[in-house]
């Protein structure tokens, strides 16, 4: 009797799964990372006030986004004299993956590592993404010494 009733539903699952489909995998993309453009810079960047020159500096440069289905993936660091401009990177499902995400807007925060070759006060600039195409840049300056 069990046997029977184990294969009927056995038989019912491999039924349902080929009328409903297989899930769909999850696919993701790379994009820049949100940033609300009403969130303060002391919110998004998290830096010491100073920096000694040829030291690395440790950095968080946060983004925003759910809490169920955004990841920080990385950042583009590019240092020119004084001026550090980061892009974060976040992974995002694809708009086509069909999946659920809360809609709360989460710190995502990135770990960065940032050097100045010249003493002055520098600026780390941190470019996301503001929404509908616009980008946001949120600034913090330091002062980097000998």
């Amino acid at each position: 009797m069990h046997k029977i009733r184990l294969v009927g539903l056995l038989l019912l699952s491999v039924y349902l799964l080929a009328a409903c489909g297989l899930p769909k995998a999850l696919t993701t993309e790379q994009v820049v990372g949100s940033i609300p453009n009403d969130t303060p810079a002391s919110e998004v960047i998290d830096a010491p006030d100073n920096a000694t020159v040829n030291q690395p500096i440790k950095l968080t440069i946060n983004t925003y986004g759910s809490s169920s289905c955004t990841t920080p993936d990385g950042t583009q660091v590019e240092v020119n004299g004084l001026t550090a401009t980061i892009t974060p990177l976040d992974r995002v499902p694809r708009p086509d993956s069909n999946v659920a995400c809360t809609a709360d807007l989460a710190a995502r925060p990135h770990s960065v590592e940032v050097t100045f070759a010249e003493a002055g006060d520098a600026v780390i600039r941190v470019i996301g993404a503001g929404g509908e195409g616009v980008q946001t840049i949120k600034e913090q300056r330091i002062t980097v010494t000998q």
